[in-house]
Parts: structure tokens; sequence; C-alpha cells
């Protein structure tokens, strides 16, 4: 019996939200500087410490209550069965990935709350790839939020 592990909604127009039935996490649908059902525009590259502060204040979907994900909710979305973008396409559109016309390095690379407790680093997933990383935390990457139930 197969089962639909992600449940994408947009409550609010142009504000696309996504239940993991796994995790139970409710996702952004879309990528920080992208609007619309299909994330629309540009991702915008965020450094570490404005990707905090915007999840915090975000409202999106009709929820106020985000924040940017550690490093094990955020590569709970990573794809293993695919790459070049190694997430599902279908619930998150648009997602930036390095190759498929973004030339820009860190494309697809979103930060993590998970910072490391020296040189200010922190993680990050690449949904290029599908691996995790770590660099300066005042480099910019994308950014995705996540809330509870």
């Amino acid at each position: 019996l197969a089962t639909t592990r992600f449940v994408r909604a947009e409550p609010v127009p142009g504000q696309p939200i996504v239940a993991d039935t796994v995790t139970r996490l409710v996702w952004q649908g879309c990528s920080h500087g992208q609007t619309g059902s299909q994330c629309d525009g540009a991702a915008s590259f965020v450094d570490w410490k404005n990707s905090l502060a915007w999840c915090e204040n975000l409202s999106w979907g009709g929820r106020d209550d985000w924040r940017l994900p550690n490093i094990i909710e955020l590569h709970s979305l990573v794809a293993l069965d695919r790459s070049s973008p190694a997430i599902d396409v279908n619930v998150f559109p648009n997602t930036p990935h390095y190759g498929g016309g973004m030339t820009e390095q860190n494309a697809g690379q979103f930060w993590s709350s998970t910072a490391r407790s020296y040189n200010d680093f922190a993680l990050y997933a690449d949904f290029g790839s599908g691996f995790t990383h770590f660099y300066k935390q005042q480099e910019g990457r994308h950014v995705r939020c996540v809330t509870d139930p």
C-alpha cells in the first residue's frame, strides 16, 4: 500500500506549504525569494544570521511560527533516488540546484540552524547532490523555513 509522503496545500494564494507525513513537519513550499504556486522568481542567497531572523519573522501560508530547520530536519527532504535536484520537484517546484542553467557555485545549498562551535561555521544541505557540509556563516546560501504541525 503506497502512501503519499508530502501533501502540498496553498492556504494563502501564492504561498504554498508542504506537510511531511513521515516527520510531521510543515515546510515552506518555496525557497526564500520565490512566490506563487510554482515558486516563481529567483531564490535568494542569504547569510546564516539573516536566514535565522528571516524564518523567525516569516508570515507564510497563514502561519507565523516558522524557524530555520536543523540539519537533520533539512536533510529529511533529500530524495536519495535522484540528483540535480535531489528533492521532490512535484511538491517543491523550482528548487534551485547547481546545473540546469544555474551556475552559481552555492546554488541548491540551503542553510540549517545547526552551527559549528568553531570558525563561525554552520551546516547546510545541498539539493543538487543530496550531501550535507558546513561553511562560513557569512556566506550566502538558500533558505527554506519549517514549522511544527
